[in-house]
């Protein structure tokens, strides 16, 4: 309901200031924001009780990666980067629930940009190995501390260098949780020239219909 009248008044904000725009945008934004934690909670407690419903089954991991893109890209403009198909990553299949690995890659996307500074890029990527399939979303943020970084896919946990940054320590539990749940695993290391690349790994199956096949 707040999301709806805001965005309506947002639309019609000819007569407002700019400040009375940038301000109707950050509750806008907020408000949003807000929506994905509460989705969050719910789903790490239907996974708590046993009653998280999920599908395992081939979905093209490109196609995954592109739809988390284009949902991410406007909050993000031009900061928002995705490899490109033309290597072949989009004959790559993974096994597992297509829209739950939307949500984990959204979820990390937030995540990135929450640490990277203003100017900086955060970067999507997928490749694969004869047995899995590797996601990434790299940023060029402080990076994980080692000693930190199992710590923050806890509920509730966070980094010891985000102390300046707002969070709640539950978008990364999730990911771990909806990850080991479709038989893969997550995990976060740290670049060599700078930043943080997170890591979602899954099964890679064979593509279900012959025409996709490698």
């Amino acid at each position: 309901l707040i999301i709806g009248y805001t965005s309506r008044v947002l639309l019609r904000s000819g007569s407002l200031s700019d400040a009375q725009r940038h301000q109707l945008t950050i509750v806008d934004d907020e408000t949003r924001r807000l929506g994905r934690l509460i989705t969050d909670l719910l789903d790490i407690a239907r996974e708590e009780s046993g009653s998280l419903v999920m599908t395992s089954e081939p979905f093209s991991a490109f196609e995954a990666l592109e739809q988390v893109f284009l949902l991410n890209r406007g909050d993000y403009e031009t900061r928002l980067n995705m490899q490109s198909s033309s290597n072949g990553v989009d004959q790559i299949w993974a096994l597992g629930d297509h829209d739950r690995v939307v949500q984990c890659l959204s979820n990390l996307i937030e995540n990135a940009f929450k640490y990277s500074p203003s100017d900086k890029r955060v970067e999507l990527s997928c490749s694969s190995t004869h047995e899995h399939v590797i996601l990434q979303v790299r940023d060029h943020g402080p990076g994980v501390p080692e000693a930190d970084q199992e710590l923050i896919f806890e509920q509730f946990q966070r980094g010891s260098n985000t102390a300046q940054q707002p969070g709640s320590g539950i978008g990364l539990a999730l990911v771990r949780s909806l990850v080991k749940r479709m038989g893969g695993r997550v995990w976060v290391e740290n670049a060599a020239d700078g930043g943080a690349i997170f890591v979602i790994e899954l099964q890679r199956c064979q593509a279900p219909d012959p025409e996709y096949a490698i």
